[in-house]
């Protein structure tokens, strides 16, 4: 869908932005002949740096795109092409991130049908990242135990634990979602324990702060950091 949604943009581009509406978990944006919604972890990055995010300080999503226009759209995720990332003419970069198979997105642009994404209704195939994660490739091995505490993914291995306090998701081998948002995140964590991690890439190709970690029997973990002070961290088991 997102390739779809690129097409048909390209023809249209640049979307201004008119109005930019935040309740609660729910973000729209709207332009002339144009409307955008999503319930789903996001995050706005400029030059590297994080600006603002779901989880911190969203209010000033309006002020930082204030008169600002999408002049692309492009896959969000390297590893599973579920979510658009939105690139604007000022330079800040829009990404969006699914983290339960209840979220949603629909995108309606001039004389085309309406898009809208749910993750029940939408077969998506994996892609195959290429850049890796090289500060922890090697770090994490065989995997002794994982779990949920305090709304924390716990993940445990020889001497090392990865701590996650911000948005991730657990994709299967048929591209089913079970995510932090949802108690369907918990039915997929025995599934592996005692698993080894095949290999761990780049989560997101523009702004590379999170990891994705592949299983040796084909489920992927996807972290999403929305806020820099809720994110993950390496800990070594003393």
């Amino acid at each position: 869908m997102i390739s779809e949604i690129q097409t048909a943009a390209k023809l249209l581009t640049p979307l201004s932005i008119e109005e930019i509406v935040l309740n609660d978990t729910n973000l729209i944006l709207r332009g002339v002949n144009w409307h955008f919604s999503v319930v789903a972890a996001w995050r706005l990055i400029k030059n590297d740096k994080f600006l603002v995010g779901s989880d911190l300080n969203a209010l000033d999503l309006s002020h930082l795109l204030k008169d600002a226009a999408i002049v692309d759209i492009i896959p969000q995720s390297s590893s599973f092409p579920v979510d658009p990332t939105f690139l604007f003419n000022n330079g800040t970069i829009l990404e969006f991130f699914s983290d339960a198979s209840f979220d949603t997105w629909t995108f309606q642009l001039p004389d085309t049908p309406l898009y809208d994404f749910n993750p029940y209704n939408e077969p998506y195939n994996k892609t195959q990242p290429t850049t890796k994660f090289p500060e922890i490739t090697g770090l994490l091995p065989l995997l002794h135990d994982i779990s949920l505490e305090n709304d924390k993914l716990i993940l445990k291995f020889n001497n090392w634990k990865l701590v996650v306090s911000s948005s991730w998701r657990f994709t299967d081998q048929n591209s089913n979602i079970y995510g932090a948002s949802e108690e369907r995140g918990k039915e997929i964590l025995p599934e592996c324990k005692n698993l080894s991690i095949e290999s761990v890439y780049v989560q997101s190709h523009l702004f590379p702060i999170d990891p994705i970690l592949h299983f040796s029997n084909g489920i992927r973990l996807e972290i999403f950091s929305a806020n820099p002070d809720k994110s993950w961290k390496i800990m070594q088991i003393h």
